[in-house]
């Protein structure tokens, strides 16, 4: 038996960016921020953190942190459906 380990870099075995910018989508939405999918995808060019556009709009860092903790469930659910 042989022992391999497989790496999936997004896009190449599964597509997942849409699924995450969902999960992250909801998540701001519930925080009463709109996350546009042009905004999200230049964030994400420079490595940007698309949840200070939550703290901009006046969302408390406490309400972001539980938002967070949501959009990692909510990414997960749609992984596995």
């Amino acid at each position: 038996m042989k022992n391999v380990i497989l790496f999936d870099n997004d896009g190449v075995l599964v597509e997942t960016k849409l699924w995450y910018f969902r999960a992250n989508e909801k998540a701001m939405k519930e925080l009463g921020v709109t996350l546009e999918l042009e905004y999200y995808l230049e964030l994400m060019k420079y490595a940007g953190n698309w949840w200070e556009l939550g703290l901009e709009r006046g969302v408390t860092l406490e309400e972001v942190n539980r938002a967070c903790e949501r959009q990692s469930l909510y990414y997960q659910h749609y992984l596995r459906t």
